[in-house]
This record gives structure tokens, sequence and C-alpha cells, in this order.
């Protein structure tokens, strides 16, 4: 006997096509209007300059194609909660289910006609716009667009076919594609408001979004980060994406439909929707109550029993559909203690040494130590430097046992690159005069002075050096030589005090060249009355007269 079973049923394809053939022409008119009547504008110079012309296609550009790719994070999500309406009530799902289909087929057929349903306005839109882009900035463009929605589209159906609520499918799409930056910005402001010497990992964030289905959507309407874009991360996301539709037709196959209009498709579900839930929304607190962590514990305590109680026994009435859940607070309590032992380990241990770690000097490469307001990590090999950062860092350590609470703060960077390539980051609060006393301490030392200032860019690096923002000082290696020769014969407090300023200053715009790609920076200089070389290099070449030397602050 030729067994019958098929992937695909061309009866569902075409009635999906049917039902839904409206929501596609929306989406055809909506981007027509948008992408088609922005490339036809009345002035012919305009189409000509802007159109062809630009060193980045009008179709492409951020601010023309950011529209589509909003669309196509939307659209998708919106299919998915129409086209498994069905499975969210028992009458449909139990009607769909009685049709001489398997829910293999009926998953199969559902999600291609959809995703034709989709991709359909996006072909007939490039196809349009051929008549006023070039072929492969259409196409570009079509592949950026078809892509956002195929990878959205995966995470949609899931979220739809996981559970039996139309709202509840809302929340969990949410919450999936928020749910690790959501956690990690959560566990930093704990380790933020209880781990003394905590430093964010910029690092971890950057891998969080580099591998954010939304965040990589967005990240494709921006000419930049398209740049970065490899083929590598268009394989990942569309691999991760096929086992996403892989496992949700496996959850489609298996889910009872009993389960219609229930939050959770599964009963074990139950239990981790809402510990889950319960869990996200106790974080609340460390967002907007952050600040009594210092100033009334016993307060942010209790607000944060108060959230996760209001929490735990609402998430219960959704699941359980009665106001009858109080007898289930042994439940609370565990969540209770769970919870409390997640804040303990932060508040009342090293965290596993994170607190009281110190590298060996001899397994140190480079080290940085800046304040808050320094733009850059001057990271140095100097042997010196690196001594009196372990130094300063035990002190941190060990004499300094605890955050500032009510006074004014700032904060103290120390950061190591050890010779096993990893790298180890702190951050210390320290008041203000901590602060100048450390920084203080480290101008003495020429090297330090020279990593951490602007004025000791290399020449070649800088693009432009500017008096007041108005004159351009040509002599550009001149001016450089004598203003670092001023800049090694002043001390920290001369550099940095506002009281011995002139009312000019210099501008020095320089290329950096770092983890964010290449860019331009520019640093202001203020004039002060110790900058005597300088001034009179100025005066001499005619950049600023004696009489125009007035300061900003009366000197006592």
């Amino acid at each position: 006997m030729i067994s019958k079973t098929s992937f695909f049923n061309k009866a569902i394809y075409k009635s999906t096509l049917k039902r839904f053939l409206w929501g596609s022409v929306l989406y055809f008119a909506i981007l027509f209007v948008y992408v088609i009547l922005n490339a036809i504008p009345a002035n012919e110079y305009y189409n000509y300059n802007s159109i062809y012309h630009a060193n980045v296609p009008l179709l492409l550009s951020p601010s023309y194609i950011i529209f589509p790719v909003l669309l196509a994070i939307i659209v998708p999500t919106v299919v998915s909660l129409l086209a498994f309406r069905f499975i969210h009530s028992k009458k449909q799902v139990v009607f769909i289910h009685s049709c001489p289909v398997s829910r293999r087929s009926n998953y199969v057929s559902t999600i291609l006609a959809c995703l034709t349903l989709m991709i359909i306005p996006l072909i007939a839109i490039s196809l349009i716009c051929l008549s006023y882009f070039n072929f492969s900035d259409c196409m570009i463009w079509l592949g950026i667009n078809a892509f956002i929605i195929f990878i959205m589209f995966s995470v949609s159906v899931f979220s739809s076919v996981i559970t039996g609520n139309t709202f509840a499918s809302i929340v969990i799409n949410v919450i999936i594609h928020a749910f690790i930056p959501i956690i990690v910005a959560s566990f930093e402001l704990m380790a933020e408001g209880f781990l003394w010497g905590f430093s964010s990992n910029s690092e971890l964030w950057n891998f969080i979004s580099e591998n954010n289905f939304v965040v990589a959507s967005f990240g494709l309407a921006n000419n930049y980060f398209r740049e970065y874009f490899v083929l590598w991360d268009y394989l990942k996301f569309s691999f991760a994406s096929l086992l996403i539709y892989g496992f949700s037709c496996y959850i489609y196959i298996k889910r009872r439909s009993e389960t219609a209009t229930d939050v959770a498709g599964f009963k074990v579900l139950n239990h981790i929707f809402k510990y889950l839930v319960v869990f996200l929304l106790s974080l609340i607190p460390f967002a907007l109550f952050f600040n009594l962590i210092e100033e009334s514990l016993p307060a942010f305590i209790t607000i944060l029993i108060v959230f996760s109680a209001i929490s735990y026994f609402g998430i219960e009435m959704v699941l359980k559909k009665t106001i009858s859940v109080f007898k289930s607070y042994k439940g609370y309590l565990l969540f209770c203690i769970c919870f409390g032992a997640i804040i303990s380990l932060f508040a009342f241990t090293s965290f596993f040494g994170y607190e009281t770690r110190i590298p060996d000097e001899q397994n140190i490469s480079k080290i940085a130590i800046y304040d808050y307001y320094t733009d850059s990590e001057p990271y140095t090999e100097n042997e010196s430097i690196i001594a009196k950062g372990l130094e300063l860092h035990h002190k941190m350590v060990y004499e300094i046992i605890a955050p500032l609470h009510d006074d004014y703060h700032t904060r103290i960077h120390i950061k190591y690159k050890l010779k096993n390539g990893k790298e180890i980051s702190r951050a210390y609060r320290v008041s203000f005069e901590q602060s100048q006393e450390i920084m203080s301490e480290l101008y003495e030392n020429q090297e330090y002075k020279r990593l951490s200032r602007c004025e000791f860019t290399d020449n070649e690096r800088i693009t432009k050096i500017e008096l007041d923002g108005e004159r351009t000082i040509t002599e550009k290696d001149e001016f450089l030589e004598v203003i670092r020769d001023d800049v090694l014969n002043m001390n920290y407090e001369e550099l940095t005090t506002n009281e011995n300023e002139y009312n000019h200053y210099v501008e020095i715009t320089y290329i950096c060249n770092d983890s964010d790609g290449e860019y331009s920076r520019t640093n202001y200089v203020p004039l002060k009355t110790d900058h005597i070389k300088t001034i009179e290099w100025l005066r001499e070449n005619g950049y600023i007269l004696v009489s125009q030397l007035t300061q900003s602050k009366l000197i006592d």
C-alpha cells in the first residue's frame, strides 16, 4: 500500500492564501505608499542626485529602509496570530483537527502559505523599484526584508503554538526576544548594588546584541552595521530559525486540542511560565528603586516582597482562572527562598572571589587606570604603573571596604590584560577628593600622562587643530610640540582645575580605530595660565592677541 502521509497539503496551502490575501495586499499597499512614492520626487535634479549619486543608495539609507524593516519585524507576529488563531479556540481546533489532514502537513502548509503571503509583496515592490534604483540595490533591499521576515516569523510561530491564549502568545514572543538582555541587565543591577568593584561586561553585551534577532534586524537597517554582517551571520540566524520552525512543528504535533484557551499548551509549562514571569517581574524593583539599596535596604526589600507577591498570585489566577489561589503560598515561599539565595550570593559573599581577586604581577601584560572623565582606556606595559595599579587595587579591596552612600562620588576603573589573553575589569566608587588624590599620583608618571592626554595623540592621526572652533592652526607639528611640553610640566590639578582658565580653548580632532571601527573624535583643551609656552607661541604666530587673553574666573 502506498503511504498517503505528506509534508504538504495543497488544499490547506490554497485555503490559507485565500483567507489572508487581504493582509498581503495591505502589506503591499503600505510598502508601495512608503517606498515607491518616496522614490518619485517631483524635482528631477533631486531624483538624479539623491538616487544615483549618493554614497549610500537612497533605497538602503537608514532613514529610508527603517520603516520597511520595522514592518518586517511586526508583520510576522500579526500573521502568526491570525494563521494559528484556531489553536487558541476550542471550537476551531476541534474542527481543523477533524479534517483528514495530518498535523504535520497542516503546519508545513500553513507556514509556507504565510511566508508566500509576506514575501510576494516584497518581490513586487522590488520589481517596481527597478525603475528607480539599480538591480543590486533592489536585490539587497529584498534580501534584507525577506531575511528578517523569515527569522522573526519562526519565533512568532513558536509563541503561537506553545500556548493556547492569544495574549499569552504576544507576551511570550516579547519575552523570547528580550529574555536574555533583561536577565543580564537585571543581574548587572544586582551586582552593581551589592558587589564591590563590579564593572559591566561590554563584551558580554556585544555578544548578546550580535545574536539577538531584533537587534540584528535593526542592525541591517544601518549601513555601517550592515557592512559587518557577514555570510556566517546570515547562516547562523537562518539555521537557528530552521531549528525553531522544526521544534514548533514537534510541539504542534504533540499538544492536545483540549489545551486551547489555556496559557500553557502543556501542563509542565505552567510552572515554567509562572516562575519565569514572576522572576522577571520581581526584577523590576532593581530598575525602578535601585537607589534604595543604599539609602534604605529594608524599604527596598519590602518593595521587592510586595512586587513578587503580587506577581506570583496574579500569575496563579491567570493560569488557574480563579481567584482562589492563596492556598498555593508554599510555592511562593519556595520562590522567595530561591530568590533570596540569589540576592544573598551577591550581597553577603565575595561572589566566588570576585571582590577579592587581584592578579599576580607576573601574570599581567597591560594595565589601564582611569577615572570617570577619561575618554579612553590608557593601557600600558609600564612596570611602575602596573605596580601602582596593584597597590591601588589592594587598597580598594581591603581598605575602602564599603561603597559610599550619601556623599558625591565618581569612579576609578582598573583593567588588566593578562598574559593568557583574559581580562579583569573593576570599577570602584570613590569620593571626588579620593579620585583627585589617585589621579594626581598617577599624573606624576610622565608615561601615564602621555597615554591619558589627547595632546599626545600620534601626529599622523590628528586631522585638525582649531582655536576656539574658528581658526585652524596650520603649523600642526610645531604647535603640538609646544603644548606637549607645557602639559609635561603641569600637574594633575593644574591640568584639570577651572580656576586658572582663559576664555579660549583648543579643539584637537583625531582618528580613532578600535572595536567600534574607525571614527573621528574631538577633544576640547581649555587654555590655562600654566600653558605658558603655548600662549606665547599662539601670540607670536598671530593666532591670539594679548588683549584677547581674559580669564574665565578671577584668581585669588
